[in-house]
């Protein structure tokens, strides 16, 4: 915030950012430097690597280039805006955080508390057409309301007090979530299980596809609605291609041609995270659309499979089993390349045998759902009350 929105109490006062902290801005080392095997120093690079109060280490540096200290307050600053966490040791930062390191009249947990009561301001400031970001200059003239340090503490008491019943009702909340996606593998298990063994109905990805493999392209897209839109990875959403968040890219077309995604194709995510590379979808919509380089795209040949029953099966704990035993690995993330993929074998009884899979487990994917809108109607109730508890605790009303 930089305008004061509201009348503090008595001995409070409102002071920029930079009076009360010192900013470092992140800076990425040169990827050579990067390892996942713990040496140097923890790497954090965005909001990626957060979690609930402190960051989780995937990557380490040899050769930092900016470092947090133990007690920083973290601020993602590109892509999303906004997010924080607690440093819990000194660690490395990439340029899509900045570290908030507060002096001694002010309380870490307040600043941690207060950013995260205005993180949609905050958000509101980023700039860009690739992604969002903010500057030092932004961090610089933030407003917070500070009040002495014993009132801070006190307040930061009350807060945790609260502020951890509403974190262990999200904890329930994640376990609910858990068991409604374990249904879902549950299901997927028990069908396929019963076909592994039938060797006679054995057959490889490549024996039911009418053309080789193809990757997406590698060219930089906007948001801007301009061309047409663009699949990435994270259009991938268990097991349906979303259509929120759409980038757009403008191509020749010859390119749009090449690269365009028709009804029934799959796309398989071949890069990414360990426990989401192999992620595939669908695509079962009439409009115009590419897809980019992180995906592979699939067309099945119909009279042997139908594409919903192969990605049943890709995204089954059989398949993923496959895929995770030839994944090669790069430094945070692992590749299942295109040769490999055609190599998966996969269980194919009749077409007819196919429909009826699909409509059960169909039946499973529904209940599921129906389940974590639940779960999602209580985790916006869980921010609305945690947002009132905050507000409240910023206005000296606690």
């Amino acid at each position: 915030m930089t305008e004061r929105p509201f009348k503090l109490p008595p001995r409070w006062r409102w002071v920029k950012l930079e009076e009360v902290c010192e900013i470092i801005m992140g800076q990425s080392p040169p990827s050579k430097t990067y390892n996942d095997i713990g040496e140097g120093l923890p790497f954090f690079q965005g909001k990626a690597d957060f979690g609930e109060i402190y960051p989780i280490p995937r990557v380490w540096c040899i050769s930092p280039q900016k470092v947090a200290q133990s007690g920083d307050v973290l601020i993602s600053v590109r892509a999303p805006v906004g997010p924080t966490n607690l440093a819990k040791e000194v660690c490395c930062i990439g340029r899509g955080l900045a570290a908030l390191r507060p002096n001694s009249g002010l309380d870490k947990m307040w600043l941690l508390y207060y950013l995260r009561n205005a993180e949609t301001e905050i958000s509101s400031y980023g700039k860009g057409s690739a992604f969002t970001a903010i500057t030092k200059k932004h961090l610089v003239e933030l407003l917070l309301p500070l009040p002495p340090l014993d009132e801070q503490r006190r307040i930061v008491e009350m807060l945790e007090t609260l502020m951890e019943r509403v974190r262990e009702a999200r904890r329930l909340r994640a376990e609910a979530r858990h068991d409604a996606n374990r249904l879902m593998q549950v299901a997927l298990d028990e069908v396929f299980s019963k076909n592994r063994d039938i060797k006679q109905d054995q057959k490889t990805v490549c024996d039911i596809l009418i053309d080789k493999p193809q990757y997406g392209l590698s060219k930089k897209a906007s948001s801007e609605a301009i061309g047409v839109p663009i699949l990435r990875m994270g259009n991938i959403v268990e097991g349906n291609v979303s259509l929120d968040d759409l980038k757009y890219i403008d191509l020749s077309p010859e390119e749009e041609a090449k690269y365009s995604v028709h009804e029934g194709n799959i796309l398989f995510n071949r890069t990414n995270s360990a426990e989401l590379v192999g992620k595939s979808a669908v695509y079962e919509d009439s409009r115009k659309a590419v897809f980019a380089s992180y995906l592979i795209r699939l067309k099945v040949d119909f009279s042997k499979a139908l594409p919903r029953y192969v990605v049943f099966y890709i995204n089954s704990p059989q398949g993923q089993k496959y895929l995770q035993s030839q994944q090669t690995r790069a430094i945070g993330q692992v590749n299942v390349n295109a040769k490999k993929l055609q190599a998966m074998p996969i269980p194919l009884p009749s077409l007819n045998e196919q429909h009826s899979i699909i409509a059960y487990l169909e039946q499973i994917r529904a209940r599921v759902q129906a389940l974590k809108r639940v779960q999602e109607v209580t985790e916006r109730e869980f921010h609305r009350l945690e947002q009132a508890i905050l507000g409240k605790a910023f206005r000296g009303e606690l």
